[in-house]
């Protein structure tokens, strides 16, 4: 509501306010870099352990900032809730199988808490 006011008021935006599109393209570019990938491969319906841990952390950074499951799945762009759902159930899983999710997980936070 503040935001949509000072958006009526034509003055500039505010530092901490970053569009939700731009912070979701960043964040899945970082992390498809943490897995050496491009965003566009972790995004694709593939099923390679590589890909499927990848879009673990997205889905638990977005489930940890409160996003719902359908949001979270159109963001990387999946039709079905289910593999969102699935991803943030198994996460402790994932980070056992591949230090790559836990360190990417951390690292990513930490970024999204300091904006």
């Amino acid at each position: 509501r503040a935001l949509s006011a000072h958006l009526a008021s034509k003055a500039p935006l505010p530092e901490w306010y970053r569009p939700t599109a731009f912070f979701v393209d960043e964040l899945i570019a970082g992390v498809a870099e943490d897995f050496g990938m491009s965003a566009t491969l972790l995004k694709s319906p593939k099923r390679k352990r590589v890909y499927v841990h990848a879009r673990a952390v997205v889905f638990k950074i977005l489930h940890e900032r409160g996003w719902s499951y359908p949001r979270m799945a159109r963001a990387v762009g999946r039709k079905d809730h289910s593999t969102a759902t699935h991803s943030v159930d198994k996460f402790d899983v994932y980070c056992k199988m591949d230090p790559r999710v836990s360190a990417s997980f951390l690292k990513h936070m930490r970024a999204c808490d300091a904006m």
